[in-house]
C-alpha cells in the first residue's frame, strides 16, 4: 500500500488517476475540505442539487 497525499486546490489528476489504475491500483478513500463535497445531499437528484445551488435565494 502506499499512501498518495496531494495538497493544494481541487482539480482532475487525470495522468496521476491513469497511472494508479494502469499499475493495478486503485483510490481507497478521499478527503477534501470544500464545504460543497462533505455537505453533498445523495438523497437529492442530482439536477435538483444542482439547481439549488445555482438559484440561492
Amino acid at each position: 500500500m502506499v499512501h498518495l497525499i496531494c495538497a493544494g486546490g481541487i482539480r482532475q489528476e487525470l495522468g496521476v488517476y491513469e497511472v494508479i489504475d494502469d499499475c493495478g491500483g486503485s483510490l481507497l478513500g478521499w478527503m477534501s475540505q470544500n464545504p460543497f463535497v462533505r455537505l453533498y445531499r445523495e438523497d437529492v437528484a442530482p439536477v435538483v442539487l444542482k439547481k439549488s445551488l445555482i438559484y440561492v435565494k
